[in-house]
């Protein structure tokens, strides 16, 4: 029940479809000419395949662990492990695509995660650019990444931790990814406190993404999209 209320209190909040009453230029290009592009890229449909295919040997991998579960192991196994993990949280085909648009328009290159990025999204984001790489979070304090991806996927102490670090080491050009902030209430609140952070510039607010720009040069706004 407290689940149905958050998302019933997103979709009332959520508002500037299609650019509609922003008036900054980066923001209204961002959300009507990036954000909610329509143009299928080449290889949106060679991905989506491979998601399918992907599933498909998850789902087959899972029937084989409810055969062994039938005959006396953990019911429980079939739901959990990091099969079952990959199904639950791996990015939308909408989000997956927007990331691949953010990679090829701002040309990013270097991308640290904390939290894992699902097998697919990680198709998306090399085929956005052939030069990114992607380093795991909190090893390497002197690595100034252009894009920082947290996924909500962690629990609530370690995702404000990761979203501390990640703050530490941006940059005023870096953008900010955090996966699924309405996944719980949790991941909310570790958004919300991403918010309220001084050096944070332009937000964008969806179901599946928040986007956080740090560029001082921008009006400082907070829009919530409904995607």
């Amino acid at each position: 029940m407290r689940s149905v209320k958050h998302h019933i209190h997103y979709y009332l909040r959520a508002r500037h479809r299609g650019g509609h009453g922003v008036q900054s230029p980066f923001a209204y290009w961002l959300i009507a000419g990036l954000i909610e592009e329509k143009h299928p890229y080449y290889c949106y449909d060679e991905l989506e395949a491979k998601r399918a295919d992907l599933k498909a040997q998850l789902v087959a991998r899972q029937s084989i662990a409810e055969g062994f579960n039938a005959k006396g192991s953990d019911p429980k196994a079939q739901h959990s492990g990091p099969d079952a993990r990959a199904v639950k949280y791996c990015l939308s085909p909408a989000d997956a695509q927007l990331l691949f648009r953010l990679v090829n328009a701002f040309s990013l290159h270097k991308l640290m995660d904390w939290g894992g990025i699902d097998e697919i999204t990680r198709l998306y984001l090399h085929s956005a650019s052939s030069k990114l790489k992607i380093y795991p979070g909190g090893q390497d304090s002197t690595l100034k990444p252009d894009l920082l991806f947290c996924n909500s996927d962690l629990d609530e102490p370690t995702l404000s931790q990761a979203i501390l670090q990640a703050l530490n080491q941006k940059t005023e050009q870096s953008l900010l990814v955090l996966a699924g902030p309405h996944r719980s209430a949790g991941a909310f609140r570790c958004w919300q406190q991403l918010l309220a952070q001084s050096d944070v510039r332009l937000t964008v607010e969806m179901k599946g993404l928040g986007l956080v720009f740090f560029n001082p040069e921008l009006q400082k706004d907070h829009y919530i999209l409904r995607r």
